[in-house]
């Protein structure tokens, strides 16, 4: 549903209509998800847009911030040179970012300020939500940032990131400065034959947060410790992670990897939970790939 109080939705009509795929996704998730507010930055010259929708549930207490990129993440990867830049994060030292990662997050002019004006002005409405970021693939990358710099903004705010597809965001001391910050969460949903979440490649860049590994149902992944199927794994701070990237036998044919990455493919993926009755994950995994 929409919200009946317009003033931060200005024309949710025409909205709808011209992001349908977008809006009534979300909105078809739960019947309490309300639309709060909604805005495109940047233009769709060359694709160079993102569009970020925060809706509110009241069942959850919760406001959800979500980030859609228009480029796609192997443009953003194959075709940006990377170059050393540093990301003055609030009080906490300078921690490293991906570049391209990092000049898209800043391209847009205000995109944080915006956003977290917004959030302040929900939040004095409702003082007890939480705050949830989320996104896939690019929009993944932005969701990440977004979150690790409110929390430090806002540490009295419980902050969430819940991630799709997403790549390396920075170097370790982007993951050290994740991992102490109390009041964020992060988990990444990874697709077992996604190869572009072990983009960018090289050791200084890493992962943050825990990682939940999903089976597709198209996948003929065989857990090697079981020699049976699975439908999702958990690693806490990436421990025991498999960590193994999907091999391809050149870069022209990054391409037939792309369904992998869609993100139709991690919504079945999660269907099999919601919809077919796969149990749920209890617990991170150990040493031998077995739930604690």
């Amino acid at each position: 549903m929409l919200r009946k109080d317009s003033s931060l939705v200005p024309g949710t009509s025409s909205l709808v209509k011209s992001q349908g795929p977008i809006i009534r996704t979300m909105l078809d998730c739960a019947e309490d998800i309300m639309l709060e507010w909604y805005h495109k930055f940047g233009s769709n010259k060359n694709n160079k847009s993102m569009q970020v929708s925060i809706f509110k549930s009241e069942k959850h207490s919760q406001f959800t911030v979500n980030f859609n990129g228009m480029s796609s993440l192997e443009s953003v990867i194959m075709k940006k040179k990377e170059r050393l830049k540093k990301n003055q994060t609030a009080d906490c030292g300078s921690v490293l970012i991906y570049p391209p990662f990092r000049d898209i997050y800043y391209s847009f002019g205000n995109m944080e300020e915006k956003i977290f004006a917004i959030l302040e002005n929900l939040r004095s409405q409702h003082p007890l939500f939480n705050i949830v970021m989320t996104g896939h693939s690019l929009g993944a990358a932005m969701a990440t940032m977004c979150a690790a710099r409110y929390a430090i903004h806002f540490p009295m705010i419980n902050v969430s990131c819940h991630v799709f597809g997403s790549p390396r965001v920075g170097g370790v001391s982007f993951h050290k400065l994740c991992s102490i910050l109390p009041n964020l969460k992060i988990i990444r949903l990874e697709n077992i034959s996604d190869p572009w979440v072990f983009f960018p490649e090289g050791a200084k860049w890493s992962h943050v947060g825990h990682s939940v590994v999903l089976r597709t149902p198209s996948s003929s992944f065989v857990e090697i410790s079981k020699r049976k199927p699975f439908q999702a794994r958990a690693y806490k701070f990436d421990m025991y992670h498999p960590g193994k990237r999907p091999s391809w036998p050149s870069i022209g044919q990054k391409k037939k990897f792309k369904s992998a990455h869609d993100i139709i493919t991690y919504v079945r993926a999660i269907e099999q939970f919601t919809h077919l009755g796969y149990p749920w994950i209890k617990g991170f995994c150990g040493k031998k790939g077995k739930e604690q």
